[in-house]
């Protein structure tokens, strides 16, 4: 046998607030985070673009640098210190050519 349970109607008038409550704050929260997203966004905006001009900055150095490394080890001598300064060189190229 299956009974339905009645709730008294204070109990469902309760239970039908609670969900509007429910539904008002996360709607608050919601606008609350959205705003404060904005806020922090806006305040960092020049910060956070001096720092991407700095890494564009590094990244044209560290081409660069690999490029000067290419063309002076074009033709290098094959000496002692020739040897050793190319492997440095090369070494060197090896830890720029990690950022890609």
């Amino acid at each position: 046998m299956s009974e339905e349970i009645e709730y008294p109607s204070k109990e469902r008038e309760r239970a039908k607030v609670n969900v509007k409550v429910s539904a008002e704050v996360n709607t608050y929260l919601h606008d609350l985070y959205n705003q404060i997203q904005y806020e922090f966004c806006e305040q960092y905006e020049d910060e956070i673009k001096d720092l991407q001009q700095k890494v564009e900055q590094l990244e044209n150095i560290r081409k660069e640098a690999i490029e000067y490394i290419n063309h002076t080890t074009i033709g290098a001598d094959s000496s002692p210190i020739e040897d050793s300064w190319l492997y440095n060189l090369y070494e060197t190229r090896n830890i720029l050519n990690k950022g890609e």
